[in-house]
């Protein structure tokens, strides 16, 4: 066979096994992004549910505060 032939044969084995790990790194990045997509909701939507919980907190507190004035709590225990 002729050396440069040879030489054509190897460049085309390897710009065809470069090609594919090109493929499988933009599958990978693409998986990746994914995760970080789904992981930023869920995480949006933990901190949306955790202030939902901070006001329904406040509202009973508040309640509190006006069924339980400090004069009524005025007197200590011995």
């Amino acid at each position: 066979m002729n050396p440069n032939e040879l030489i054509a044969q190897q460049q085309a084995l390897l710009n065809q096994a470069l090609q594919s790990q090109q493929h499988l790194l933009y599958g990978y990045m693409a998986v990746s992004l994914g995760l970080f997509l789904i992981g930023a909701w869920v995480i949006y939507l933990f901190y949306a549910r955790l202030r939902g919980i901070e006001v329904e907190l406040r509202k009973f507190r508040i309640a509190y505060e006006f069924a339980h004035t400090p004069e009524s709590h005025s007197t200590r225990r011995q």
